[in-house]
């Protein structure tokens, strides 16, 4: 926990996306009122990842989501498309009954998070993006070498790296965002290993209508590195924003 952690308590969870079980992590003890939170994980992240965020943000509702192939939730054979991503998003929010929330989307999660956005935008009320551009890409065999290297995969879970590049197809997706008209935060790291370049910044400019581009000038891709306080508090601030607008 950080100084400005709240206490609360976390409770765990699990949906189905048809025969995959999805495990999440959810707040109890939630004040009415204030916009609930969504987060999904980068590639191989999980909702252990959140605990940090949900302390912080107590008692606002969260809900942190591990998608298929992370964290404690199933790692069937096959099933990783965009499709398949987007669904299980949308299948853990149905089943703890969430609506009016904020998704908060991390490196490849982006992408699927954009793709449930683009289909589900009336139970919405507002996006951020962390570091990822609006585009699905085919991942190549080295970089499952070097997930399989730098990432502590279990080795149960390895035949997801090769269902992640054999079934991901490239996919642009900043059209779909034209769609969302509701408040978009993007944090783009500006050291080295960021993922999100000039370009891809200034067209989420052009392609949404309500967006604010936040330049994280000390961080590279890991947005909470060097100030996890920093970083929480932009987070939290756009929540605050966004209970105004919806008040």
């Amino acid at each position: 926990m950080t100084e400005h952690s709240r206490a609360t308590a976390i409770e765990e969870g699990w949906a189905n996306n048809g025969a995959v079980k999805l495990h999440f992590l959810r707040s109890s003890g939630c004040t009415p009122g204030l916009t609930p939170i969504v987060f999904i994980a980068g590639v191989f992240g999980s909702a252990e990842s959140y605990r940090t965020e949900i302390e912080f943000l107590a008692p606002r509702q969260c809900l942190a989501v591990s998608l298929r192939g992370q964290g404690k939730s199933d790692a069937p054979r096959s099933g990783y498309g965009l499709a398949d991503f987007a669904a299980d998003i949308h299948s853990v929010v149905s089943y703890v009954g969430l609506s009016g929330f904020v998704v908060m989307a991390y490196s490849r999660g982006v992408p699927y998070a954009i793709r449930y956005c683009s289909e589900h935008p009336q139970e919405l009320r507002g996006l951020i993006v962390g570091d990822y551009p609006a585009r699905l890409t085919k991942p190549t065999r080295e970089w499952g070498e070097r997930v399989r290297r730098s990432l502590p995969v279990d080795p149960d879970y390895s035949h997801v790296i090769d269902a992640l590049i054999d079934e991901a197809q490239d996919t642009e997706l900043w059209n779909e965002l034209e769609c969302l008209d509701f408040p978009v935060l993007v944090l783009r790291g500006m050291q080295q290993g960021a993922l999100l370049s000039d370009q891809d910044a200034s067209l989420y400019r052009t392609h949404l209508s309500r967006v604010e581009v936040i330049d994280m000038h000390d961080s590279g891709h890991e947005l909470w590195k060097p100030d996890y306080s920093a970083f929480l508090r932009i987070i939290e601030a756009f929540l605050r924003e966004v209970d105004g607008t919806s008040a």
